[in-house]
């Protein structure tokens, strides 16, 4: 069995030329910046939690959210509301603070 590369973010697949193809594709592109932002949020949220030395299922009791979830919600596999968001930093002792630009090319 082929041992899998350990993930080392995403410069080295933005960089293949097969998805830099796809990626000229404003539609697809804007899609893809959208997913990762959102991802971005998440990983907030596990970077944080390591940071602070709470394992998940400490987390779990703290946010009465089961320790599964956690795990499904730090990988990106489980949408989240603001309401979960703002509750699961809120418990580790941050506030959530969001910023705003304006979007210069917003015609998808």
């Amino acid at each position: 069995m082929k041992k899998q590369k350990k993930y080392t973010g995403t410069a080295p697949f933005f960089s293949d030329p097969k998805i830099k193809k796809i990626m000229s594709n404003k539609k697809t592109a804007a899609g893809v910046n959208l997913k990762l932002r959102y991802l971005q949020f998440l990983e907030d949220i596990e970077r944080i939690r390591k940071a602070e030395g709470i394992s998940q299922n400490t987390l779990a009791k703290m946010t009465k959210i089961s320790q599964e979830e956690i795990s499904r919600i730090e990988r990106g596999k489980r949408n989240i509301t603001f309401e979960t968001y703002f509750r699961i930093l809120e418990s580790m002792g941050y506030e959530p603070v969001f910023k705003y630009k304006k979007i210069t090319d917003h015609h998808v």
